[in-house]
């Protein structure tokens, strides 16, 4: 086998494992309404988030009240992990978000 192949079949043989070690059955928690939710390293992790990226505006700025429902409405269904950066948004993001 030379090198190229050798390189080539190892890394899809690692890949392989990697996608098939993410298959079958995993602990879910889920109550009725609620967001699905796994155990990851003795930390109990909601499946979905809410990604801020893109906020509701209101003449140019942020609407803090459609704002405050959605994060309202994301926590009250189990979310609590709420994706934001600086550069989202113009900076204001993870200001609106604190």
């Amino acid at each position: 086998m030379k090198r190229r192949e050798f390189i080539i079949n190892s890394a899809l043989a690692i890949g392989g494992a990697a996608f098939l070690s993410g298959c079958g059955k995993k602990e879910v928690k889920k109550a009725a309404g609620q967001v699905v939710r796994r155990k990851f390293d003795n930390t109990d992790m909601p499946l979905i988030a809410l990604g801020c990226m893109r906020l509701p505006m209101k003449n140019g700025k942020i609407d803090m009240v459609e704002l405050d429902k959605m994060v309202e409405y994301s926590m009250a269904h189990g979310a609590n992990y709420f994706d934001t950066a600086y550069m989202y948004v113009d900076g204001k993001s993870e200001i609106a978000i604190g």
